[in-house]
């Protein structure tokens, strides 16, 4: 901590060093003076919060998600650095967060319409080929990806189904994406928690229900969004790693 004797520059520049140090120097939960004034706040009344000193904004965000408006000042630029990049990962988690039920409802449409077909299966969860209607539906998919040739004689089609991906990441979503989100939502998460989990659980999934995509091209047998999912994959897991190797934040 600063001394009472140093000068304000040298306080500044300690909580400049402070702050670039720790990006989360006191932690991420509001202090407990923080929740005694809010007490008190309400209670009296008041609606608008001016707070000096907010350092990396802890206590800025408990009053803000309590809907009082707030300004906040200090006179570290770390501090305020640390203040807007975690303002901006809120926002990005509360999408984060509020995606998969969202997806879930977008996915069930594509059950209903079969408006991404994959190849030729009998797994049992797949879209059952027994219907002429089902039959012509596959045949023009297949005949659209240039691959009719593939097709067996109607006889045997009509003993098989085929890859509904829509179908698969509603389930996907519904039963593992959710729950899991239901589940880290019992306790406070650090800024980014969700973008982070949401990534290391989509991305995997996606992945595997591209090799059973029809139509796209492929570079060395994976598609551009497979690549691209690698690179955001390995990104998500270096993410987690940094937060999860943060020094640990003080209390208080």
């Amino acid at each position: 901590m600063a001394n009472r004797g140093e000068s304000g520059t040298d306080q500044k520049r300690h909580w400049e060093k402070t702050y670039s140090d720790n990006t989360s120097f006191f932690g991420e939960g509001p202090s407990a003076f923080s929740k005694a004034a809010l007490d008190l706040f309400r209670n009296e009344g008041v609606r608008t919060v001016l707070e000096l000193g907010c350092g990396q904004g802890r206590d800025t965000f408990l009053f803000a998600l309590e809907g009082f408006e707030v300004m906040a000042l200090d006179y570290s630029e770390e501090g305020l650095k640390g203040l807007d990049a975690r303002t901006r990962w809120e926002y990005l988690d509360v999408i984060a967060f509020v995606f998969p039920f969202a997806w879930t409802i977008g996915r069930l449409a594509c059950t209903v319409a079969h408006d991404h077909p994959g190849t030729l299966t009998t797994f049992p969860l797949a879209v059952s080929l027994k219907t002429p209607e089902a039959r012509a539906y596959i045949t023009a998919a297949y005949r659209d990806a240039g691959r009719l040739v593939e097709l067996p004689g109607p006889s045997e089609l009509a003993r098989m189904a085929f890859h509904d991906l829509g179908w698969y990441e509603f389930l996907y979503t519904l039963l593992v994406i959710v729950p899991v989100f239901l589940l880290f939502d019992r306790r406070p998460r650090p800024p980014g928690f969700y973008v982070i989990v949401f990534l290391l659980l989509y991305v995997p999934a996606r992945f595997g229900l591209d090799l059973l995509r029809l139509s796209d091209t492929r570079y060395f047998g994976l598609t551009p969004g497979q690549y691209a999912g690698l690179a955001v994959f390995v990104a998500a897991l270096y993410a987690l790693r940094r937060n999860a190797a943060a020094p640990r934040p003080r209390s208080g």
